[in-house]
């Protein structure tokens, strides 16, 4: 029983690829003891990962299976009650403008709001960290290749044929941001307030445990879950775009993250 369910281990967090319903990892422990891993979906967002111990001269072996949730772009992306989800309000001038709808209020506005699964925590630490403070991104290039471990590279959607025109980051933060000008894409998570400003463009997904204010010109397109305040002001937009969305998404890795479903996974299998 150690020995198979040590195969499947403590998860969370733990990255998976998967591939097919077939053996994922395979060993042997000593001459004596065998074990293997393998992965079966059950239905959307939903894995049984199976841990099989063996003694090599033995038909004794015992299966244990652990249910994990992955998350699903489509899903995800189509379970978004609106393009605005937000904890307290949205205020907004006669010269912005949200191009969508505004969705379910958000319950829990004392942390960034999660998506599936993958709480504050979870994101924090699967993002690039980006420090507390003020940026102006932009796509930074080599000749003809995108640089992306510069920091303030974001990506460009406005040149989606560029060299930096798929490259969309998950980003996080634990504090405040200001974005002044330039433009991003991606996945972008921000645990204090964030400020778009100085007609800055970012395309994606934005999870902000703060308040969210849009002005001077600056522009959204794609979805937004933020705790606090959403606030328009100087000619700022908020366009939908599931599209965009999806992108970033599926650009950002959090797919690959295999979770212990709440209250109890292990299965023993025989």
């Amino acid at each position: 029983m150690r020995i198979a369910g040590g195969s499947v281990g403590d998860i969370p967090g733990m990255e998976l690829e998967i591939l097919a319903e077939a053996p994922l990892v395979a060993g042997a422990l000593g001459p004596e003891v065998l074990y293997a891993t393998a992965v079966r979906r059950l239905g959307p967002e939903l894995y049984l990962l199976i841990g099989r111990g063996s003694l090599r001269e033995s038909r004794l072996e015992r299966r244990v299976g652990r249910v994990v949730w992955m998350l699903d772009p489509g899903t995800r992306v189509g379970a978004w009650t609106g393009t605005v989800e937000l904890g307290v309000a949205l205020v907004t001038d006669e010269t912005s403008r949200l191009t969508g709808t505004i969705g379910a209020a958000v319950v829990d506005t004392t942390q960034v709001p999660g998506i599936g699964l993958l709480t504050e925590s979870t994101l924090l630490s699967a993002a690039r960290p980006v420090e507390p403070g003020t940026y102006s991104p932009g796509p930074t290039t080599f000749g003809s290749t995108c640089v992306t471990d510069r920091l303030d590279n974001w990506g460009s959607p406005t040149d989606p044929e560029g060299p930096c025109g798929s490259h969309r980051p998950l980003l996080g933060s634990t504090g405040s941001l200001c974005v002044k000008g330039g433009e991003g894409q991606g996945v972008l998570v921000v645990s204090g307030d964030l400020t778009i400003t100085e007609g800055a463009w970012f395309e994606g997904i934005l999870l902000v445990g703060g308040d969210l204010r849009l002005e001077a010109g600056s522009t959204l397109v794609g979805l937004c879950r933020v705790a606090g305040e959403v606030e328009m002001v100087g000619g700022a937009a908020i366009d939908d775009s599931r599209h965009k969305a999806l992108r970033a998404l599926e650009a950002s890795g959090l797919d690959t993250l295999a979770l212990p479903v709440p209250g109890g996974s292990w299965i023993s299998l025989f």
